[in-house]
């Protein structure tokens, strides 16, 4: 009789043993369930400008839930910047891709302006850039202090039939030929 009171007892412990091991990864999935709900995530864009759509803004946007901060940018190549006019643009040397942002909100955005269509799309010669950004989960707490990454891939090509790829001498043009109109229509 003392033999069988053993093997419940051993069954008895292994049944808590293994309670115990699925309360733990329970615990451990409800905490990267909530870690990865908290997350930010740091995308980069290009964007017309809303105000003026000849230009386009390179937008750097935390799509995330949560806060980030220690964000720096690498581009898989150089990136172009002051995009204006007939000339090839120089290579970017300022702004927050060259020397990262501190802390970015969810939701929060920054916007650079870029330039115009036709000398990025020079730059570009058609391809694209691939620009990783590394950042942090802006926490108190170290448990939940990891680090992230996410990859962007930027491009003009996609720009190209749209008003920010319109010369402006064109839509100069246009407008005139529409403001004739109106005044030939007016005199008759």
């Amino acid at each position: 009789m003392n033999s069988s009171i053993t093997w419940v007892e051993y069954g008895a412990l292994g049944i808590s043993i293994f309670m115990a091991l699925i309360a733990i990864l329970t615990t451990l999935i409800t905490l990267w369930v909530f870690k990865s709900n908290n997350d930010p995530e740091i995308i980069v864009y290009p964007e017309i400008d809303k105000d003026e759509p000849e230009f386009i803004n390179l937008v750097i946007h935390n799509i995330g839930k949560g806060p980030a901060k220690n964000i720096i940018f690498l581009p898989d190549r150089e990136l172009p910047e002051k995009a204006f006019g007939d000339k090839l643009p120089e290579k970017m040397a300022n702004g927050p891709i060259i020397t990262g942002i501190p802390f970015l909100a969810p939701g929060a955005k920054r916007f650079v302006l870029w330039g115009q269509y036709l000398p990025l799309h020079q730059w570009f010669g058609g391809g694209e850039i691939t620009l990783n950004a590394r950042y942090q989960r802006a926490s108190k707490f170290p448990i939940f202090k990891s680090k992230l990454e996410s990859a962007s891939i930027l491009d003009v090509v996609s720009f190209s039939q749209t008003r920010s790829a319109v010369k402006p001498l064109v839509k100069i043009a246009k407008s005139l030929d529409t403001l004739n109109k109106t005044v030939e229509r007016m005199k008759n």
